[in-house]
């Protein structure tokens, strides 16, 4: 913990009435006498000690230390050193000699009790600031995180000692305990960029001795003793450690590098009382030499230290194959598959059900004889396959999951003996494995490739007996004709000859792939931007992914925790681009984030996942914020890396405003954050969507209730845009608030989409096939139902594939799936931006092939040719993607009209524009964009302050009312549209009426006053009145859709951007409370008070 320091209070630091005196403000004051009264104990997390009102709030002790009485009237305390007297202490306050006094802070409580200071303190830390009633600073404390109901104080009292220390309010402090009570270390030079070597030396606290180390590990009583200065130089001619190590993966090409790697000075120090008490570990980096300092101090660099055996060690090291690679014999693990017991091992498998668990389980597959549990026997048992179930955590999740009993939902093959097309794995099937469908029939030849030889029959209607294979692609050619045998025979095991894994190392069970808090291990992480050190804590560390976890360069999960020290990373980690949904401010506070070796994309590109991602980051989905960062790990260079947000319940309380307790998240179709009942629910929902009558208007607005139809459009346009073959058996996620908050559009109970992990797409090197600008995702969903080839979208029924095949079936969304998909094509997929995207990470080619460098293969080649290759076919895919896609789509939904170009033109000092659900930049005076004839486009125009809207000129095509700031226009070659405002604006309306809110169990009015503002558009008559949302009923819905117009007039306003925005008519239907004042909280409240019977009729006056 980083809060132990030898600072001294008292008066007369500087004094504020000399400062302001200077400029002729004020006259210049006497200072204080020295160490009277000082800032003796903060608390500002404080849980157990209740003010007079009952309140447990923030609280400062001021402490007397002098002989006698003063007399602290006038004084003032604050947070924010340019406003020294945010509270001042009431007249008539005088602390005895010796005596305390407990101030308590709360922003809300001391707006209304005088006696509580009107602010917070910070959980993170912040600056205090004592004044006399003269303007000197009489005291000041720093202090930083601490844990509940801990303080940061003098001890002993008043003597300018201060230490973390258990909080003793109105009382005398106590000694620290552990490592709080002994002074840590402090270094002469901090960690950052230097041109040249130099002489670090570390003062020892007294009564300590300090003992160090320089690789990284934890120093003890039993390191090198400082006794003098150490010599700090550039490292990187040292020889390679931790990165000439081969143990880090099953795959048997991977080498170490062939030169030495870059480096930095690592000093780590902790200083040992005469108790044997140790104090924090104080770590510190220095990049020393003009190879580190030109080629990355600009750039984002991390440090990442933690003693080597946390990573290395044969126990307990998250890096290595280690003792459970050894144990398991080469057991392997599919992603999402659950764990495959030993092939070839000719001893019973002794398989039990139950044991694996996730959104695909192979069960107990036995490859050696009888399998206990499913009374099945034979050389090749399915066990329990189970598809799409509500069980237990699943291989691609990074946190620990909750354990799941049995399946819920999804669909289970117990003994069957179905055929199957696993082609979609990796490829297309070849020769007769499409048409696999007889008894055991399966082709697995794509798994690595086109099968060869005799092999290309394997599961088609050639295949001898049931259960025929190839696994020749595995890793090695099929010996002989590939045995094709009865049943349970396998063909040719060539790919697992000599105990190798091949291509299917990644199914290895070892160290690095084990998962939850046992393996988490502590580590320094320090960030540096542009040379400069910018966060410096402690915190926890996991290695991330799935597949990906068996690549020598492999992804971390950071945690910040209160145990590690700090409960939070403070920095802004993602250059402005991560925000808060709301009001667009930029999130700088973060309990985690993932550095990530760049999934499927890792040696090849690298930012696949983040130019795809920032395309998208203005649809209605969940997306990552991502940077760019070189890290190097106990000193020695590990490669360039992204950094990734980490989706969270943090990340949806600081992009949505839910609180963390209100949070569901299913990743993978396991439960991340929530309850089981979150799942149980959502799988039920994709089961009723992927088999309702979606015909029926009625059937489909229920599902809308639930899920956010935009946000699902949104996300699998994006998906089946960028060809993902990895999505959606695989990299699904959902969220949603489990309390209903009105005022929050967001706290709507709806589930929306989650994006991440989306580079297996765009052309990925090596899967241009099934990757590519040509390639037809649409061709994967099959008809909503069956098994009859898996492919990435599994084939349909209670899935998100069957969810999507059916609600295709509602002419309602299929046009707003048509229009969502030609808006994001041709806005968010212009080849301007894309190519603009992808030129941006060009620009770090260099820092890419020193990675390739780092990690060198003995069978895949990375070189500058490589990298050239790889961004030209992610260039190539994004500029030709769009006619094929479009065309695709065409055939699939059965369109018939022709793409034709709509042009729009608007000032944008004027108003803004909205042309379907596309918030065109106002810096665009005219964009233009390819629309299918089938379906109309519409355009909205919001005047700016100081004009109004005045009317469209439209030319090729008619449009009964121009007058109207919203039309629908039909599609047709050469169509223009112009928003044309006049100067003056219309007066909005205004009330002011209680603030409601909904949650799931009861709903309360509180007396807190709200302004909104709402304009209506013009007059139109009622329909029925409390029908707000137009579909024929009232409902809880009508309430909610209220409330969200009010909220977020933007997104749910008569101009929203939403789709299921409130429309005149629904404004003219709502105002049902109060005498034609508009729309109002009262008029929500006044639809839920009709639904609970205590009113009869709406309107109600």
């Amino acid at each position: 913990m980083f809060k132990k320091s030898a600072m001294r209070t008292g008066a007369g630091i500087m004094s504020l009435a000399m400062l302001l005196g200077t400029a002729g403000l004020m006259p210049a004051s006497q200072a204080a006498a020295a160490g009277t009264v000082t800032i003796n104990e903060v608390c500002p997390k404080n849980d157990s000690y209740a003010a007079r009102d009952g309140g447990t709030y923030d609280w400062i002790e001021l402490y007397n230390g002098s002989g006698s009485a003063v007399d602290i009237s006038g004084w003032g305390i604050t947070d924010k050193a340019e406003t020294p007297y945010r509270f001042t202490i009431p007249e008539g306050t005088t602390l005895q000699a010796g005596g305390r006094k407990i101030i308590f802070c709360d922003g809300t409580a001391g707006e209304t009790n005088k006696e509580i200071a009107p602010f917070g303190l910070s959980t993170s830390g912040e600056t205090l600031t004592l004044t006399d009633k003269a303007g000197n600073i009489a005291s000041q404390v720093t202090f930083g995180d601490m844990a509940k109901d801990t303080s940061y104080g003098q001890y002993p009292d008043g003597s300018g000692e201060f230490y973390v220390l258990a909080g003793t309010p109105n009382a005398e402090n106590k000694a620290p305990e552990g490592s709080n009570a002994v002074r840590t270390p402090s270094f002469s030079a901090e960690s950052g960029f230097y041109d040249n070597g130099f002489s670090l030396s570390i003062e020892v606290p007294q009564g300590t001795t300090v003992y160090y180390t320089t690789d990284g590990s934890d120093p003890t009583a039993s390191s090198e003793k400082y006794s003098s200065p150490l010599t700090i130089k550039d490292m990187t001619s040292e020889p390679n450690k931790y990165s000439a190590r081969t143990d880090i993966t099953a795959y048997t090409d991977i080498l170490a590098p062939d030169e030495g790697v870059l480096k930095a000075a690592v000093v780590r120090a902790v200083a040992v009382d005469s108790q044997g008490r140790a104090s924090d570990i104080i770590t510190k980096t220095y990049f020393v030499g003009s190879a580190n300092v030109e080629r990355y101090k600009k750039m984002k660099v991390i440090s990442l230290v933690t003693d080597p055996d946390n990573l290395f060690d044969y126990d307990k090291g998250i890096y290595v194959l280690g003792k459970v690679y050894d144990q398991g014999g080469g057991g392997m693990t599919f992603p999402g598959m659950g764990n495959w017991g030993n092939p070839g091992q000719g001893q019973p498998a002794q398989g039990q059900n139950g044991q694996q668990q996730g959104g695909f389980n192979m069960g107990n597959w036995n490859m050696g004889g009888q399998q206990q549990g499913n009374g099945q026997q034979g050389g090749f048992n399915m066990g329990d396959i189970q598809l799409g179930g509500a069980g237990g955590p699943v291989v691609n999740a990074d946190e620990d999951t909750q354990q799941g009993g049995a399946q819920q939902g999804g669909w289970n093959m117990g003994g069957q003996n179905g055929g199957f097309d696993w082609s979609q794995f990796g490829g297309a099937a070849g020769g007769d494995g499409a048409a696999a469908g007889g008894a055991g029939g399966f082709d697995w030849s794509q798994f690595g490739g086109a099968a060869g030889g005799d092999g290309a029959a394997a599961g088609g209607a050639a295949a001898g007996g049931a259960g025929g294979f190839d696994w020749s692609q595995f890793g090695g050619a099929a010996g002989g004709d590939g045995q094709q045998g009865g049943a349970g025979g396998f063909g040719g095991m060539g790919g697992f000859g000599g105990g190798g894994m091949g291509d299917f190392a990644f199914m290895s069970q070892a160290n690095y792939n084990q998962k939850g808090s046992e393996w988490e291990r502590p580590a320094n992480i320090e960030i540096f931007e542009n040379g400069k050190s910018v966060v410096s804590q402690n915190v926890g560390i996991r290695t991330k992914g799935a597949a990906s976890r068996a690549w020598a360069q492999k992804s971390f999960n950071i945690f910040a925790r209160q145990d590690y020290g700090k409960s939070s990373v403070e920095y802004d980690l993602f250059e402005g681009k991560s925000t808060k949904e709301k009001n667009n401010k930029v999130i700088d506070t973060f309990d985690g984030f993932t550095i990530r070796n760049g999934g499927n994309d890792n040696m090849a590109g690298f930012f696949r996942d983040s130019v795809n991602q920032s395309l998208v980051g203005d649809r209605d989905m969940a997306t990552q914020a991502t940077s760019e960062c070189i890290l190097f790990i106990d000193g020695e260079f590990w490669g360039i890396y992204q950094l990734m947000e980490k989706y969270n319940t943090d990340y949806f309380k600081s992009h949505y405003g839910i609180k963390k307790n209100d949070v569901s998240f299913i990743k993978n179709g396991s439960l991340e954050d929530g309850n089981d009942q979150d799942l149980t629910e959502w799988n039920s929902l994709l089961s009723q969507i992927s088999s309702a009558d979606m015909t029926s208007g009625a059937a489909y607005q229920q599902i809308a209730e639930k899920l956010d139809i935009q946000s699902f459009i949104d996300y699998f346009a994006a998906q089946i845009y960028w060809a993902n073959k990895d999505w959606p058996s695989n990299n699904t996620g959902v969220w949603r608030a489990n309390t209903v908050d009105p005022e929050n559009p967001y706290a709507d109970g709806k589930w929306r989409m989650v994006l991440f992990d989306t580079e297996y797409a765009a052309n990925l090197a090596d899967k241009v096939n099934e990757t590519g600008p040509t390639y037809n995702s649409f061709s994967q969903f099959g008809g909503g139902g069956g098994m009859g080839g898996w492919g990435g979208f599994m084939g349909g029924g209670a899935s998100l594939s069957g969810a999507f095949t059916n609600l295709m079936k509602n002419a309602e969304f299929k046009k707003q799936f048509e229009l969502s998909f030609m808006d994001m094509a041709n806005y968010n997929f212009d080849t301007k931006k894309t190519t603009e995207a992808i030129n941006y990470y060009k620009g770090f080619k260099q820092q890419i092939l020193d990675t390739y460098k780092r990690f060198p293969s003995s069978k895949h080649t990375h070189n500058e040719s490589t990298f050239d290759q790889d961004y030209q076919l992610l260039e190539t895919f994004y500029n030709t993607r769009y006619s094929n896609v479009t065309s695709q789509m065409k055939s699939y939904m059965g369109l018939t009209g022709s793409l034709a170009s709509v042009s729009v033109s608007n000032d944008g000092s004027k108003g803004s524009v909205k042309f379907n659900t596309i918030k065109l930049d106002d810096s665009l005076s005219t964009w233009s964009g390819k629309y299918f004839t089938d379906y109309p486009v519409t355009v909205k125009a919001t005047a700016k302050e100081g004009y109004s809207f005045d009317h469209w000129e439209v030319t090729g095509a008619t449009v009964s009312d121009t007058s109207s700031d919203e039309i629908t226009v039909p599609v047709s070659e050469g169509v223009s549209i112009k928003a044309v405002y006049k100067e003056g604006g219309a007066p909005a309306i205004t009330t002011t009426k209680p603030v409601t809110t909904t949650t799931t169990s009861k709903t309360t009015t509180t007396s807190v006053q709200v302004t909104f503002t709402t304009t209506k558009s013009g007059d139109t008559k009622v329909t029925k009145y409390g029908d707000a949302n137009n579909d024929g009923s009232v409902d809880l819905s009508d309430a909610v859709i209220i409330m969200q117009s009010l909220a977020n007039p933007n997104k749910f306003g008569i101009n929203g951007s939403d789709s299921h925005h409130i429309t005149d008519i629904g404004y003219a239907n709502a105002d049902v409370a109060g005498n034609n004042d508009g729309v109002t909280t009262e008029d929500a409240l006044a639809i839920q008070k009709y639904l609970l019977g205590l009113v009869k009729n709406l309107p109600t006056k």
